[in-house]
């Protein structure tokens, strides 16, 4: 079994990342709320309403896995 595991002490990567949302605004009028705890809530909130709904469903298809 292969395992991946993140060391903080090696990591080279970017340490913060940004969106540029300029053509999310320009072309779709979508403003970006930098409020983090009220998009939680509301895909919490999702979750707990469509759970039943959703909970069987494969994530990819049959045909996705074999043409990748």
């Amino acid at each position: 079994m292969i395992g991946f595991f993140f060391n903080a002490s090696r990591y080279t990567g970017a340490k913060e990342k940004f969106v540029d949302a300029t053509k999310l605004r320009e072309k779709y009028g979508i403003v970006m709320n930098h409020e983090l705890a009220p998009g939680i809530r509301r895909t919490v909130a999702w979750y707990q309403k469509n759970y039943e709904a959703i909970k069987d469903r494969r994530k990819f298809s049959d045909a996705w896995i074999t043409q990748n």
